[in-house]
C-alpha cells in the first residue's frame, strides 16, 4: 500500500507592508505524496549559475475536507530539509471523480543560485 510523507506548510505573514513577508508554521500535513520534477527541468534553468526544480505534492482528501477554506497561495512547503514555494492557488479535484485518497495536486518550485 502506498503511504505518503509528512510535510509542513508555512504561510506568509505581512510584518509592516514594506518588507518581504515573514513565514510561520501553519499546517502539518500527513500522507502527502511527493513527485519530483524531471531532470529536463534542471537542464533548462534560465541562469548559468543556478537552477530551478519543480515538484508536485499530492495532498490527501482528509486534509482538504478538514481545511476547506485554507489557501496555499504564497505558502512554502518544508520537506526533507528543503523549502519549496507553492505556485499559484491549488484547488482539489471534484471529489466524486477521484476515488483515491489524494485529491489536490500542489505544484511547487525550488530555486537555487
Amino acid at each position: 500500500m502506498i503511504r505518503g510523507e509528512t510535510i509542513q506548510v508555512w504561510r506568509p505573514v505581512i510584518t509592516d507592508g514594506w518588507s518581504d513577508p515573514a513565514f510561520e508554521a501553519a499546517y502539518t500535513v500527513d500522507n502527502v505524496l511527493f513527485v519530483p520534477g524531471s531532470v529536463d527541468d534542471l537542464a533548462e534553468a534560465p541562469h548559468m549559475d543556478g537552477d530551478a526544480t519543480e515538484a508536485t505534492f499530492h495532498f490527501p482528501r482528509v486534509w482538504v475536507e478538514t481545511n476547506p477554506q485554507a489557501t496555499l497561495r504564497g505558502c512554502r512547503i518544508h520537506y526533507c530539509g528543503r523549502v519549496w514555494e507553492v505556485e499559484g492557488e491549488p484547488h482539489p479535484y471534484v471529489g466524486v471523480n477521484v476515488p483515491g485518497p489524494w485529491v489536490m495536486p500542489v505544484r511547487a518550485r525550488q530555486t537555487q543560485g
